[in-house]
């Protein structure tokens, strides 16, 4: 039996060392509409947004108060975000149309849209060191390598599996 989805809640969770037992607590739940299926989250440090992959859009949330700020559209098959805020840009990996969408981190405009070289964009990820967006293609065992300043593929990397989730260092390491 399928269940169709009307929300999202979810809980803003804040770890302090003081707490020795379990170091995390929920400070706050919001709920958020619409329908379809959530997957990864991605959240702007420095405005505190939180952007949500939901279906065939990414909903962009105020991590303070719940406000939902935006929906992008035409995410198709939103899985991950990535932001970039030196290029003042996100980046969102859209697995039904194997392409990332790029789009203006203030306006939320879509810039872009980037043809990926691999089947099912899944996890994305931005390196600030070599101003990069790398891209794990859920299905084709590869990456794709996107210069976020200039919205065009770099490179392409097999990958001796399906990647599912990656993080940068900070200093040009995946």
């Amino acid at each position: 039996m399928k269940t169709k989805i009307s929300g999202l809640c979810f809980a803003l969770l804040v770890g302090h060392a003081s707490i020795a037992q379990d170091g995390y607590h929920i400070v706050n739940k919001f709920s958020v509409p619409g329908d379809g299926h959530w997957d990864l989250l991605a959240v702007d440090e420095a405005t505190g947004r939180v952007f949500l992959s939901h279906g065939m859009e990414t909903n962009v949330v105020d991590g303070k108060t719940g406000e939902l700020l935006a929906t992008i559209a035409d995410t198709k098959g939103v899985h991950g975000i990535a932001i970039a805020p030196e290029e003042e840009k996100g980046f969102i990996s859209c697995g039904k149309d194997s392409s990332v969408l790029v789009f203006d981190l203030e306006s939320y405009r879509v810039l872009a849209h980037v043809k990926v070289n691999g089947v099912s964009p899944d996890a994305i990820i931005y390196d600030p060191f070599s101003h990069a967006v790398v891209d794990f293609n859920g299905h084709s065992a590869n990456a794709t390598v996107i210069d976020a300043g200039t919205n065009t593929v770099i490179t392409n990397i097999a990958l001796p599996g399906n990647p599912e989730l990656a993080v940068s260092d900070g200093e040009g390491h995946v």
